[in-house]
Formats: C-alpha cells, sequence, structure tokens
C-alpha cells in the first residue's frame, strides 16, 4: 500500500479509503480507545485496519484533525437522526454545534496533534 503521503486530503483531488480513515482516526485517538474500537470489529475488518495503520507514515498532523472532524460530524448527524431534531439543542456540544467548541479549543487540539506527530506519541 502507498504512503499516506499518496492519499491526499478528503477536501483534496482524491479522498481518502473509508479504510485509511478509519487507521487515521484509530491512531489519533490512542491504544485505550482504539482498542475498545477494534474490539466491537469483525476479524477481517480488525485484519485491514491492522495492515492500514501498519502503512501510515508521515500522515500530517492536520490530515489527521480532518479526520477526527469528519468523524466527529458523522457522529453528530447520526445522534441528531437517532434521537431526533431537539438533540442538538439539548446538547450541543455532542451534537456538534459549532459553538460548541471555540477556536482556542479547536487550535489546542491541533497544537496536541502536532506536538504527537514530531514525537510518536499519541494525541
Amino acid at each position: 500500500m502507498a504512503s499516506a503521503a499518496a492519499h491526499p486530503s478528503s477536501t483534496g483531488d482524491h479522498a481518502l479509503s473509508g479504510v485509511r480513515k478509519a487507521a487515521i482516526l484509530l491512531v489519533a485517538v490512542g491504544d485505550e480507545i482504539g482498542k475498545k474500537i477494534l474490539q466491537n470489529l469483525s476479524e477481517p475488518d480488525v485484519q485491514r485496519l491492522t495492515e492500514e495503520i501498519a502503512d501510515l507514515r508521515g500522515v500530517p498532523p492536520e490530515l489527521s484533525l480532518e479526520v477526527i472532524e469528519e468523524f466527529h460530524e458523522m457522529l453528530a448527524i447520526r445522534r441528531e437522526r437517532q434521537f431526533g431534531d431537539g438533540f442538538r439543542q439539548r446538547f450541543p456540544a455532542v451534537a456538534g454545534d459549532g459553538d460548541a467548541e471555540s477556536g482556542s479549543d479547536r487550535q489546542y487540539r491541533s497544537e496536541r496533534i502536532h506536538r504527537s506527530a514530531g514525537t510518536g506519541e499519541q494525541p
């Protein structure tokens, strides 16, 4: 498989594959949460993700943040559909309300990802 550099951002000309995005997300959330997620997947899915994670190299922090934000948006949409239109008003931080996370919170999260990318630590 090709390196992450060969996979442009999902906002670029070519979208990342779902498996690549899942691998980036699993690395970004760290070992503890990643293990919990993997425990809920089928063996073939775990195998594909494990292979994709092993192939991840040089994923820019900006791309990791983009994948995390896309996942957060997908969860917000799913929750709103599942729990109704009032969910966003009752739980804006969970639902992904744009005002729930300030610019400084996003900046802190971005800086944390940047630092972890240079050290190999999980954000």
